[in-house]
């Protein structure tokens, strides 16, 4: 046999032992898994519990603007893989709510859209007002969600005659008195151990008063006095002189017009008198009403020396 031949025949023979041992190793190996097929009635079994996998969300049934009230047919709840932050599961509590921005249709509800602070506790037609008050000594008394008495003391120096004092308003909401506030009417230990006596207090008044109470502030002592919630009394202002307004009513209105003139906000407009309101002496012939309102009051006369060379005449004004 011919080198070459032989040659041959041992690669032959090598190449088949290594074809040999590749297929014994091929023979050792599991055999690989095949996954089953899902029949079409459980794969729909599975869609369905992951689609119920949701919760209940509040969104706009339409567009929403600022300052609207929430009523339940502007709001429908819809199913969310998630629930945002702050979202509400049902509509009862968000009923009678007022948004603090728009809302679009099928945007969620949540308690950063709803009006919040102070301004949530008031009612449609008033305004929360700062004013000064008295000191009170024991005035942890007084907490914010309490009823009061606005009392007006005004004081003519060393007139006592003109000296006054007298209830301005009745059953007015404290909103903010002492450091707490209708949001956090509690303060905390060290908080509430260091506060100071409160000289200025936040009350919701009606529009209309607004004027009344900042025109006695600047000029008098307002006084704050609890009183009971039971308590529903109130000066009927009917038995007293009317007062009347800075600004008159234009004399060219028709009856509507005149009647759109006890609207609160035109009431504000038209303004307040102090005098009226303190009802001094030299001042109360002037309301329409007041006793005296007929005769003018007598001015005092004053007068004067004139000298002319060596005659002195007296001049009255």
């Amino acid at each position: 046999m011919s080198p070459l031949l032989r040659i041959l025949a041992v690669l032959m023979v090598l190449a088949a032992v290594v074809l040999a041992g590749f297929a014994y190793v091929l023979a050792r190996r599991p055999a690989p898994s095949v996954a089953p097929a899902v029949a079409p009635a459980a794969q729909t079994a599975q869609e369905s519990r992951a689609e119920a996998h949701t919760v209940p969300v509040v969104v706009a049934s339409r567009d929403l603007k600022a300052g609207e009230l929430l009523s339940a047919s502007s709001l429908k709840v819809a199913q969310w893989p998630q629930a945002p932050a702050e979202a509400y599961p049902g509509t009862s509590a968000l009923v009678d709510k007022v948004l603090r921005f728009d809302v679009k249709e099928g945007q969620p509800l949540t308690s950063f859209v709803l009006a919040r602070g102070l301004s949530s506790y008031l009612d449609k037609d008033q305004r929360a007002v700062e004013v000064p008050v008295a000191p009170i000594a024991d005035w942890r008394t007084i907490r914010p969600g309490d009823l009061v008495d606005v009392y007006f003391t005004l004081s003519q120096g060393t007139e006592v005659g003109s000296t006054q004092s007298r209830l301005v308003m009745a059953r007015v909401r404290v909103l903010a008195y002492g450091g707490r506030t209708m949001d956090h009417p509690r303060l905390s230990a060290d908080a509430d151990k260091n506060a100071k006596v409160p000289t200025n207090a936040v009350v919701a008044v009606d529009q209309e008063q607004v004027n009344l109470l900042l025109l006695l502030a600047s000029k008098g002592t307002l006084q704050l006095v609890l009183r009971s919630v039971q308590d529903v009394s109130e000066p009927d202002v009917a038995l007293f002189p009317k007062r009347e307004s800075v600004l008159e009513g234009r004399h060219d209105l028709d009856e509507a017009d005149r009647l759109r003139l006890m609207d609160p906000a035109n009431v504000a407009y038209a303004g307040e008198s102090l005098g009226q309101v303190a009802a001094t002496p030299d001042t109360k012939a002037a309301v329409p009403g007041a006793s005296g309102a007929a005769e003018s009051p007598r001015r005092a006369e004053r007068a004067v020396q004139v000298i002319r060379g060596n005659k002195a005449t007296e001049q009255r004004y």
